[in-house]
C-alpha cells in the first residue's frame, strides 16, 4: 500500500507540471511524464507486473491532458501584432508599423 500510495504521489506531481502553462511544456513531455506516472503507478499497484500497461496508459493521458490544455493564440484580425482584445486602432494597413495599442506609429 505503502507503494501505491508513493506512485499515486509522482503521478500527481508528474502531471501537475504538465498542466503547467511553461514555454517548456509540448505533448512529448507530457507523454514521458505520464508514461513514467503510469508506470510507477501500474509498479506500485500490481508489484512491477503491470508496469508497462501503466506506462501505456500514462503516456496516451499524458498526451491528451497537453492537446486540451494547449494555450491558443490570441484573435488578432488586422495581422499587426497586437491582440484583438487590446487594439485600439483596429484593421491597421498590412505593413504598417504600430505602437503596444495596435494605432501606427508616427513617421
Amino acid at each position: 500500500m505503502k507503494k501505491l500510495k508513493a506512485a499515486v504521489v509522482v503521478a500527481v506531481l508528474f502531471l501537475t507540471g504538465c498542466a503547467s502553462q511553461r514555454p517548456w511544456y509540448n505533448a512529448l513531455i507530457c507523454s514521458v511524464a505520464g508514461g513514467a506516472a503510469g508506470a510507477a503507478i501500474g509498479a506500485g499497484a500490481a508489484g512491477g507486473r503491470e508496469a508497462g500497461i501503466g506506462a501505456g496508459a500514462g503516456a496516451v493521458a499524458g498526451a491528451l491532458l497537453c492537446a486540451a490544455l494547449t494555450p491558443q493564440a490570441a484573435p488578432d484580425a488586422d495581422r499587426d501584432g497586437v491582440p484583438d482584445s487590446a487594439d485600439k486602432c483596429p484593421n491597421t494597413p498590412v505593413g504598417v508599423k504600430v505602437d503596444a495599442t495596435g494605432c501606427p506609429l508616427d513617421s
